[in-house]
């Protein structure tokens, strides 16, 4: 039994395998769909044929045309004409293969018009009888679909304009003249156009004139008298006459349609008078004058006359381009041509010249203005705010150096930029004060000045103090006059155990929404301050927003410095924050002078204290390369075009001191050079006796990475190096340069602090200290014994030329100014000037 059961098995198995090896047989025809879609009252008019088929569809919807043979099958679409109007579609050749479906979708649409004369009532007498010729566009004649005595109709006729010749008519010595011939019909597919033909005995006519089209139109455009029912159209595509003949008497209403898309300007339409009187024999007449629309602007909140500005409007966002209109003087209004209608937004800034410095006026918002075919010139009031002066330069002077320091900060005029003129103080406005660190200054968006001082012996802390811009208009600058503020040191110092909580501020920078940015020296942070918290009420912030310190994973490596010593800010055109840290120290191989960027996705201005790692790392020590090293970044400027950046190197920098016997648990340092003394007194003075130098570094597209690449050995970054040489007399050229800047002429401003000018008082006592009984001085050799005397140097630096030396070593610039301190003891640390900044396209920017 079980030998049985697999035998019927294997032969049920072996018929089921013979089955599945044997398929039907193969299609041989396919199939056609046509799918015909047509408006109402159209009957389609389709035909296909092919290989095996001729078949008409007259249906809409779909025709299935199954069991044909494979081959090229042709879909023809006859036009259809319903009440004087063709209809048409598309057809096509289509491949009808075996086994499938080939498809295909016809639309009829209307692709032609008519016209339509009315005769019911043409004014002649009996025995005349109308005569009316159609010419087409191409001027041939179109002879009548069909006529009647009381109708005249052309149909199927395609788009485009027909002119109607309508010849006068005379019986008994009476003439009869239609005011239709030489009227223009424009023809628009799927409509049909009615014209009511009439004469008149003894008419009159009318001649419109066209002016102020500044060239020949491309496309024709229409002008139209209207009387009751009738219109009247004639076409004109330059300025000169338009003539209307043969119109009956009686008044007429003159239209004529604004010009839209003329190539690359609009037209506004404005007509002399709206009706037209036409009397019989006589001619009338109109002028239609075409101009470009315009929008005026008039703005308020300047000085009134006589008060001199020079005032620039921007249009932006409009369909068209619109070049900036300079109005001067006392004009305070202009009317601005634009090249099309739409939406436009007005902008403007203002210089008003005043006695000693100007006032810059700027928009807060635009105001809109939409010149249209119906409102062409639109008007309307844009006020302006006062940012304060501008047109000027403050420049800090910081000096230490025995026996006294001389600190102030000095204001120039444009005209005293221009000639090197004297210093004019500006606080203390008389006079310069000794117990103050001023250091740096800078100017926000809106015209509010902050003057950075940094820790003096004596003096306050460090600090910044925010001066108003209503108090600087007015010269109310004491640090503690109403609307100033003061940033002290707990919203700079970052405490335990993040930081180490000192406080010296170095530099400021303001980001696009107002937020500032300063640079803490010696507490190794960035620190942020809101722009909410700058503009809260309050005499003091003491908090900060955001701190940025290195991140833990940078600790013991080589980029440990990253963030040591940060003393120069920057922002570039996309928002992201550049900033100079460290010193090239030679005998230090990890200490590097450093050029950094956080991207500005990092940068949040909240959050407390945050570790951010830089995604752009350069070395710009030159500690191996050719000519000397760059040791202290001390300055920082995004050039004008936004493409690169330039660094100023501080130097070098040694000690001279006073030296005495120490006394029980003395923990003073010991004296360098003698051993069983400490040092009482310690003095500053320059050490590199080589000219300081500017690099300049291009970021137009760097690539970011957190390794760090030495910018004076890679391809392509380094763009520049500079240095001034010496002037007349003790002017020893660049030393120590602390700030740099760029004007509103794009001239670069350095400010040096010069500690490099020899005096009698470096020779007088050992190292010019006044010695006690006991004491000793550790000084360089007289001739290096310098005090400060600063100097501002005006450079416009040009390019390269191909004799200069590679770029690594440094080219002499001679400066176009160069401005000195009218006293020792004042070393130059700080450049500003009282303009929105050129580097900051968030900002505005007076033009003068």
């Amino acid at each position: 039994m079980q030998i049985k059961r697999t035998l019927w098995f294997l032969t049920a198995g072996a018929l089921l395998l013979m089955l599945t090896a044997c398929p039907g047989p193969a299609p041989t025809t396919g199939t056609l769909e046509i799918t015909v879609a047509a408006p109402a009252g159209v009957t389609p008019d389709v035909r296909v044929t092919g290989p095996s088929t001729d078949r008409a569809v007259a249906t809409t919807g779909a025709t299935v045309l199954a069991d044909l043979q494979p081959g090229e099958y042709q879909v023809v679409v006859n036009q259809v004409v319903v009440a004087g109007i063709g209809y048409g579609g598309t057809g096509a050749t289509l491949r009808v293969e075996a086994g499938r479906r080939t498809t295909h979708n016809v639309n009829y649409v209307a692709e032609s018009g008519a016209i339509r004369i009315d005769l019911t009532n043409p004014g002649l007498p009996t025995g005349l009888s109308p005569e009316v010729t159609l010419r087409n566009p191409d001027g041939t004649v179109r002879p009548p679909t069909s006529s009647t005595a009381t109708e005249l109709d052309f149909h199927n006729l395609p788009p485009g304009n027909y002119t109607l010749e309508v010849p006068n008519r005379t019986l008994n010595g009476s003439t009869y003249a239609s005011a239709q011939n030489g009227a223009t019909v424009t023809v628009t597919a799927g409509q049909q156009a009615a014209v009511n033909l009439a004469y008149t005995l003894n008419p009159g006519a009318a001649t419109i004139t066209v002016a102020g089209l500044v060239s020949t139109l491309p496309n024709e455009v229409t002008v139209t008298l209207t009387q009751g029912t009738t219109t009247i159209t004639r076409t004109f595509t330059a300025n000169g006459s338009v003539t209307f003949d043969n119109l009956p008497p009686g008044t007429y209403t003159i239209t004529a349609n604004a010009i839209e898309g003329n190539g690359d300007q609009d037209y506004a339409v404005t007509l002399s008078q709206p009706t037209l009187s036409v009397a019989s024999n006589s001619t009338s007449s109109a002028t239609l004058t075409y101009s470009r629309p315009t929008v005026t602007v008039n703005l308020t909140g300047l000085p009134v006359a006589p008060a001199d500005a020079n005032s620039v409007i921007v249009l932006t966002g409009g369909p068209g381009s619109v070049a900036p209109t300079t109005i001067t003087g006392t004009d305070r209004s202009a009317t601005i041509t634009v090249p099309r209608f739409g939406s436009y937004t007005l902008t403007a800034t203002s210089v008003v010249a005043g006695t000693t410095v100007d006032s810059f006026y700027f928009s807060t918002t635009g105001v809109a203005l939409e010149p249209s075919p119906v409102s062409h010139t639109p008007s309307a009031n844009l006020p302006l705010t006062a940012r304060g002066e501008t047109g000027r330069m403050f420049i800090a002077g910081n000096g230490i150096f025995a026996p006294v320091g001389l600190n102030a900060i000095y204001s120039l005029s444009d005209a005293a930029i221009a000639t090197g003129a004297s210093l004019s103080n500006f606080s203390p406005t008389t006079g310069t004060s000794s117990t103050e660190g001023y250091f740096k200054t800078a100017f926000d968006r809106h015209g509010n000045a902050y003057v950075i001082y940094q820790t003096f012996p004596g003096g306050t802390p460090a600090r910044i103090v925010r001066i108003s811009e209503g108090n600087l208009r007015t010269g109310n600058l004491a640090a503690n006059a109403p609307g100033n503020k003061a940033i002290l040191g707990s919203a700079i110092s970052v405490p335990p155990p993040d930081g180490n909580e000192e406080v010296e501020p170095s530099d400021i920078a303001f980001d696009s929404s107002g937020n500032m940015w300063i640079a803490n020296d010696r507490g190794s942070a960035i620190i942020c301050i809101s722009n909410a918290q700058l503009t809260l009420p309050g005499a003091t912030i003491t908090s900060f927003d955001q701190a940025i310190l290195a991140p833990n994973f940078f600790t013991g490596t080589p980029l440990e410095g990253t963030y040591r010593f940060v003393r120069a800010l920057a922002f570039d055109r996309d928002g992201n924050l550049w900033f100079t840290s460290d010193d090239t120290v030679l005998l230090e191989p990890n200490r590097l002078a450093r050029l950094s960027r956080i991207n500005a996705r990092d940068l949040t201005c909240s959050g407390g204290v945050v570790r951010v790692a830089p995604d752009v790392l350069l070395d710009i020590s030159n500690s191996a390369g050719p000519g000397e090293p760059f040791i202290k970044p001390a300055g920082l400027a995004l050039s004008p075009d936004g493409n690169s950046l330039w660094v100023a190197d501080y130097g070098g920098s040694t000690a001279k001191y006073r030296c005495v016997t120490p006394g029980t648990g003395d923990s003073r340092p010991v004296c360098p050079g003698d051993s069983s003394r400490v040092v009482a007194e310690t003095t500053l003075v320059e050490a590199n006796f080589v000219q300081e130098t500017l690099i300049q570094v291009s970021i137009a597209g760097i690539s970011p990475g957190t390794t760090l690449r030495d910018a004076f050995m890679e391809p392509g970054l380094l763009l520049d190096r500079i240095t001034i040489p010496d002037g007349t007399g003790t002017d020893r050229g660049l030393q120590q340069p602390f700030h740099i800047a760029f004007d509103n002429q794009d001239r670069l401003w350095l400010a040096s602090n010069n500690n490099v000018i020899v005096t009698t008082a470096d020779t007088t006592s050992p190292c010019g200290f006044t010695l006690g009984v006991g004491e000793t001085a550790v000084c360089l050799p007289g001739t290096a014994l310098t005090d400060r005397r600063g100097k501002l140097f005006g450079v416009t630096i040009g390019t390269r030329s191909g004799s200069d030396p590679a770029l690594p070593l440094a080219r002499d610039i001679t400066p176009a100014v160069r401005i000195t301190s009218a006293v020792d003891g004042v070393g130059f640390t700080g450049v500003a000037f009282n303009i929105a900044p050129v580097n900051a396209p968030m900002f505005a920017r007076p033009t003068q």
